[in-house]
């Protein structure tokens, strides 16, 4: 079994699919983050959409140097390895999140992707094979999450493809509210 840190709060098993268990790990000790690094690497090169900044070599370091007053937290989204019983669980998301307590002028708490002085994109990394599945437990988790939060803000993620398309239909699925407050166009060079 893959050894969680002390800070970590206690993972709860939360059910995303019949015959498919999930779990979160939400934590704030960035300082035990390498001990997943062997599954984040297969997470990434397994993931719906990739992204560099919110990789281990980029995010870890981040984590550790960049938050300064920031209230960050990183949430891991776990399936057991149906493959090998005995086998560590498996990485199926990183969530990065930011807890502000004002939303655009509004005095209404807000859970945001973290995105630091160096980062570009804030998609989060979700394993391809089992996306639905890993957006259905994160939206759990965050429903039962005890400091709370009415909203959750995608920023800076892709409009269109795979994950944008995955996020779109858990939300419909779960009958939850969502808008676009900023679109724009990204450079390619």
């Amino acid at each position: 079994q893959m050894a969680h840190s002390p800070a970590a709060e206690p993972a709860k098993p939360v059910v995303a699919k019949p015959g498919r268990a999930m779990f979160v790990v939400s934590t704030r000790d960035f300082a035990a983050l390498d001990q997943y690094i062997p599954a984040w690497e297969e997470l990434a090169a397994a993931a719906l959409e990739p992204n560099p900044f919110y990789e281990w070599w980029m995010l870890i370091p981040a984590l550790r140097t960049l938050r300064a007053d920031k209230n960050v937290q990183l949430v891991l989204v776990f399936a057991p390895n149906q493959a090998r019983q005995n086998a560590p669980p498996i990485l199926c998301g990183v969530f990065p999140l930011e807890r502000k307590s004002r939303y655009k002028g509004l005095p209404v708490s807000v859970l945001s992707l973290w995105k630091h002085l160096f980062c570009f994109l804030c998609t989060p990394l979700v394993r391809a094979d089992c996306a639905r599945e890993c957006f259905l437990a994160f939206f759990d988790w965050l429903a039962a999450d005890a400091a709370g939060s009415p909203l959750v803000e995608f920023k800076v993620v892709s409009g269109e493809g795979p994950f944008h398309q995955t996020l779109t239909d858990c939300l419909y699925q779960r009958v939850s509210l969502s808008y676009v407050t900023d679109v724009y166009n990204r450079a390619l060079f």
